[in-house]
């Protein structure tokens, strides 16, 4: 009996499909995003699509030059993703001490918001259902989902709210 639990638990998830990350450029994050990815969706390979501070980018908030250039690179490299690899998840990523977007957690959860509705925007022609997750990378290097706002609530706070 013991035997059978341990090789249960030994055994390992067959995996299949891509996703995809937006990701920052810095290599301390790129792991544990590529990670949770791989682990929430069940997934073989995850597309990495990275530049410093990628979210302040993706917004229109980056004093970059050559910023509408990374646009259109970021748009190509998602589509690929999306239409070659049939990537149907995505995770856009911040995380703490970022050298390219300087901001706040809070600031930079909110461009994550904002970061999204431009996705969402690019990937509109392609009709497909892409799920789309954002997370924050803390100084630990830990990944951990950023709630949708519905008005001035997170989702959680708005059903817990709604069951009292």
């Amino acid at each position: 009996m013991i035997e059978s639990i341990v090789i249960f638990f030994r055994r390992k998830r067959k995996l299949s499909g891509y996703a995809t990350t937006i990701n920052c450029f810095d290599g301390a994050v790129q792991a544990p995003a590529r990670k949770y990815m791989k682990r929430r969706y069940n997934v073989k390979y995850v597309d990495p699509i990275v530049e410093p501070g990628i979210v302040k980018i993706l917004i229109g908030e980056s004093d970059d030059p050559d910023a509408g250039v990374i646009l259109r690179q970021i748009r190509k490299k998602l589509k690929m993703s999306i239409i070659d690899h049939k990537s149907r998840k995505i995770s856009i990523a911040a995380h703490h001490n970022c050298l390219g977007n300087p901001a706040s957690k809070e600031v930079q959860e909110n461009q994550l918001r904002k970061a999204k509705k431009v996705i969402e925007k690019m990937i509109a022609e392609y009709e497909l259902d892409i799920e789309i997750v954002l997370l924050w990378i803390d100084e630990h290097h830990m990944p951990k989902e950023v709630p949708e706002l519905l008005g001035n609530l997170s989702f959680k706070e708005t059903l817990y709210k709604t069951a009292k």
